[in-house]
């Protein structure tokens, strides 16, 4: 479910040629101005138009669609409203192969297609992926003399005319016939708009029509023609009847600009209407969005972004039984005089260890007050002075002290901090989690942990995590070694659990070969980090693809974190699909 932020993200969805001048004129006169607005809010403004944005190499892997499709769905995860808008124009644009056929279809597609050669055609383009779930056709990367446009072309329109000639036999529902008939375009306000919710409160439409242009192939990026160079009335009817639709759907979202056509360049008076039209409906909903979150209690969106955040890093929580006993069945159980303090090396696994233990404190220990935060999770969250006034404000309002005496000055909220933490009574003890004390800014010397108290006030507990480090030397210092829990690497068994069931949420599965891969590595370290780097790389690959090529030149995985990042970055300056066969 999308959720308030502070970050607009807006996909532009156009066709490509014939809408080059006003992209151009919004990237360079109206972007500016919403991302200033948003700045001198404390938000973000990002406009995603992959017309520019998908590279060569995505494009020849045949994943433009995907892509796109995506980044729509990353919009509209970040940015409740504003987060679509479309310019349409004359030309309907280009209509792409399916980039994925469910196993299914594409069995009974085979059953219509008789042509020995067509069928042959077809599954040298698309091979069957039974890492998919359910099981999916995949459309082949253009390679070798395919990716020459000239070659490529006349086998993707046959391509094309194969699958249509198939499915005019099928009993298709609509929606699964139009990754077949649609262009690009109208896939991406098929699911920016009409498969959005309230898509009235979120997307815009801006329409060109330009009258009486010449039906001439020199003219022909602002009009779709067939092979034969005559206007293509199939794809006229197609772009007339997608913004009928969008007319009908979106009567107050809808701005129509009519223009005459003058043989050369769409004029400059529409591209300056236009580009105020944008800012002004734009920036109209983003001021709206803005003013709701300034109305909202700074303190209550804080805590709420930390319970977020550990809400999501234990969503996929998997076994850490002895180091969650010794926190919350040991250490939370007795009564106390200091702190707890968890360590492990980077990518061990601290930070989700942490988030469970706030879910078994709510389950387990309902009486108590919970506070914590996951530093570095927000940016406030790192300052020493913002992190100490927004947990005594915090204990404060909980324990009904007065809010409006926490201090602003560092040295004071020190000095509070431990009076704050003694509100806490037997019928409403107080436990208290920091978790990444490592993230502590540099500002007055925070992360050596000089503002800690060393004893705790009773009916307290406090529970903190930390590399090996500074931090941890202060913690040391402080605490018997009976304080001391450490996280241990992850067991391969526990591993194999995590790693299946972050696939069977991403709707994939892995061969033997290729599980084995990730498995043994994961074996060797034991870090869940690299278990999630792995997994990110593997749920990528097709049932049919070997091992992936390092930057070492070497089939497999990186070895441990530093290397799976490494070759994860030189896969993207390389091309996508470097794999062993």
């Amino acid at each position: 479910m999308a959720r308030a932020t502070r970050t607009f993200r807006i996909f532009v969805s156009s066709t490509f040629g014939d809408f080059k001048q006003e992209r151009s004129a919004l990237q360079e006169r109206v972007f500016p101005r919403l991302r200033e607005l948003c700045r001198q809010h404390g938000a973000r403004f990002q406009a995603i138009d992959l017309r520019w944005g998908v590279s060569g190499e995505a494009s020849l892997d045949q994943q433009t669609m995907k892509i796109c499709l995506e980044e729509i769905s990353r919009c509209q995860t970040t940015t409740p409203r504003p987060n679509f808008i479309a310019l349409l124009g004359d030309r309907y644009g280009w209509r792409p192969l399916p980039y994925e056929i469910p196993v299914g279809e594409f069995e009974v597609i085979e059953q219509h297609v008789k042509d020995a050669q067509d069928r042959e055609l077809l599954h040298h383009w698309y091979w069957r992926d039974d890492n998919a779930m359910p099981p999916v056709y995949c459309l082949q990367p253009r390679e070798g003399e395919y990716r020459d446009s000239k070659i490529w072309n006349p086998v993707g329109d046959r391509l094309r005319t194969i699958l249509l000639n198939a499915i005019e036999n099928m009993a298709l529902e609509p929606e699964r016939r139009l990754k077949y008939l649609t262009s690009a375009t109208e896939q991406e306000i098929e699911e920016g708009i009409f498969n959005a919710p309230n898509p009235s409160e979120s997307v815009f439409c801006f329409f060109r029509t330009i009258k009486g242009m010449p039906h001439h192939p020199d003219d022909q990026a602002f009009i779709d023609l067939d092979e034969d160079g005559n206007l293509d009335h199939e794809a006229k009817t197609r772009q007339e009847d997608l913004k009928q639709r969008l007319r009908a759907l979106l009567p107050d979202n809808v701005c129509e600009y009519r223009l005459t056509w003058n043989g050369e360049t769409i004029t400059e008076d529409y591209v300056d209407r236009l580009c105020e039209d944008v800012y002004e409906r734009l920036s109209r909903i983003i001021l709206a969005e803005l003013e709701e979150l300034e109305e909202t209690d700074p303190l209550e969106d804080e805590i709420a972004a930390h319970a977020a955040f550990g809400d999501e890093r234990a969503r996929f929580f998997v076994g850490r039984t002895a180091v969650l006993c010794r926190i919350t069945e040991e250490y939370l159980s007795q009564p106390v005089s200091q702190l707890l303090a968890v360590f492990g090396e980077l990518g061990v696994g601290k930070t989700t260890v942490m988030a469970r233990v706030t879910q078994r404190v709510r389950k387990e220990y309902p009486h108590a007050e919970l506070v914590y935060r996951f530093i570095g999770a927000t940016p406030d969250s790192s300052d020493i002075r913002a992190l100490l006034e927004s947990l005594c404000r915090q204990i404060a309002r909980r324990y009904g002290a007065d809010e409006s005496e926490v201090p602003a000055d560092y040295r004071e909220l020190v000095r509070a901090f431990p009076r704050l933490l003694a509100l806490a009574t037997a019928q409403k003890p107080l436990i208290l989690i920091l978790d990444a004390l490592d993230q502590l800014s540099s500002m007055e010397n925070a992360y050596r942990l000089l503002w800690l108290p060393s004893d705790l006030p009773r009916h307290v507990h406090l529970i903190v995590s930390t590399l090996p480090g500074i931090s941890l030397e202060a913690l040391q210092r402080k605490l018997p070694a009976t304080n001391l829990a450490q996280v241990e690497p992850m067991p391969v068994e526990e591993g194999c659990i995590l790693l299946q069931a972050w696939l069977a949420e991403a709707g994939r599965t892995l061969q033997p070969h290729q599980e084995a891969e990730v498995l043994s590595n994961f074996g060797a370290n034991g870090k869940p980090l690299y278990l999630k780097l792995a997994f990110e790389e593997a749920r990528r690959w097709r049932s049919y693809d070997g091992l992936p090529r390092g930057a070492d030149d070497q089939p497999g995985l990186g070895a441990d974190v530093p290397g799976v990042i490494r070759d994860l970055l030189w896969r993207f300056e390389t091309g996508p699909r470097q794999l062993i066969t």
